[in-house]
């Protein structure tokens, strides 16, 4: 049986921009970077892979960078489509992570909503990819 979500892979268009954004924006801490063996782990041997693991609490967020990229390896799903939709982050406090990220720069899609039994917001990352705040 399942007992953890390990990590979540993000493919990127550009690793410098979306690391600062995860790491310096979110607050996530830099685990490692990992260059080994990209093609032989994903059955083509013609792709090189970059990896950048950062410590997203209780998971951890793996940004991958391809060579070649093509617009297909990078699409997450919009809300009306199958696949992942959105990536969600348990905070402490929805409202006040809101204020903070805001001040950054942040610009949130769903400002704070409250469901009754949790708070959500949404947001994109500078790549397009849905993210929640949930509590």
């Amino acid at each position: 049986m399942i007992s953890s979500v390990i990590h979540i892979g993000i493919v990127v268009q550009d690793m410098e921009k979306m690391v600062k954004f995860y790491r310096d924006t979110l607050g996530m801490s830099f685990i490692k970077e990992d260059n080994n063996e990209p093609g032989r782990i994903l059955g083509n041997l013609k792709i090189e892979k970059k990896a950048v693991f950062l410590d997203a609490g209780n998971t951890v967020i793996e940004l991958l960078d391809y060579e070649p990229f093509t617009e297909e390896q990078g699409k997450m799903a919009t809300r009306e489509t199958p696949g992942l939709a959105h990536i969600a982050f348990e905070v402490d406090d929805v409202d006040k992570t809101v204020r903070e990220l805001e001040a950054k720069g942040v610009v949130f899609d769903i400002q704070p909503i409250d469901c009754g039994t949790c708070t959500v917001a949404f947001f994109t990352d500078p790549e397009g990819n849905i993210l929640e705040f949930y509590k």
